[in-house]
């Protein structure tokens, strides 16, 4: 999923960020963790060696929360993705 596409999603539907998040059992908040942190360097590389681990608290993203800057680099090139400017929809143009 492309950096552009979560912001857009964000400011356009702000509000259903948190069930997005955790849609489709994706288990977005979850984590792979090592199941024995004395394994060797071999041992580490087989997916084997790791299970899925549950949070501890949930991971849920609110408006709140949630702050995904414009890398700047993208702002100098196309300064209409300023903070300062309102988003707008895509107008798809027939040629």
């Amino acid at each position: 999923m492309n950096f552009f596409d979560v912001k857009r999603r964000f400011y356009r539907e702000g509000h259903t960020i948190g069930s997005w998040f955790l849609i489709n059992g994706e288990l977005r908040n979850y984590k792979y963790q090592l199941i024995d942190n004395s394994a060797d360097e071999v041992e580490r590389n087989k997916p084997e060696s790791y299970e899925l681990v549950a949070p501890t608290t949930p991971v849920v993203p609110t408006v709140e929360k949630m702050f995904l800057p414009v890398p700047a680099i993208d702002v100098i090139s196309n300064p209409l993705l300023a903070p300062t400017e309102e988003a707008v929809d895509y107008v798809l143009q027939n040629e």
